[in-house]
């Protein structure tokens, strides 16, 4: 359907699978233990939603692009990479069922590009900052400590 879906005047919504959604570049996701992300908007609230039927797939909208072959979702950087992010866990506790994103599909020239695009490797996809190497800022863990 992909190519079906660039056919249409953009923008326009579309069903697209999660996986074949990418991370876009230079957008951070936040998974530490703070409030923000257990509020009903955060990361994890989101996947406990999704888990528990309490959050409807079709109502964590995303907004994507395709740029030469390649889907980018979560194009609103800070708002939607949450959703993004929950919508990918999700499919991993699900691999039973194709998890699709309702996406605001809208047409990105060249010239309006978010950054990095152009200099993605074009033999991997795109991946969340998350896990060994991939977190940006130098932290590395928690910024506290529990002592027992």
């Amino acid at each position: 359907d992909g190519p079906d879906i660039l056919k249409q005047p953009l923008p326009a919504r579309a069903k697209v699978p999660v996986m074949a959604l990418e991370w876009p570049p230079h957008t951070d996701l936040d998974t530490s233990l703070a409030w923000r992300n257990f509020d009903e908007r955060g990361v994890f609230a989101l996947i406990q939603g999704l888990c528990s039927a309490e959050v409807d797939v079709e109502s964590l909208e995303l907004t994507a692009c395709c740029v030469e072959g390649r889907w980018l979702g979560a194009l609103h950087g800070d708002t939607e990479a949450p959703r993004l992010a929950a919508l990918m866990a999700f499919q991993a506790f699900r691999p039973d069922v194709s998890v699709v994103a309702t996406c605001r599909v809208v047409p990105m020239k060249r010239a309006l590009l978010p950054r990095g695009v152009l200099e993605l490797d074009p033999h991997c996809r795109s991946a969340a900052p998350v896990g060994p190497g991939r977190i940006r800022g130098g932290r590395t863990g928690p910024a506290w400590n529990v002592d027992l």
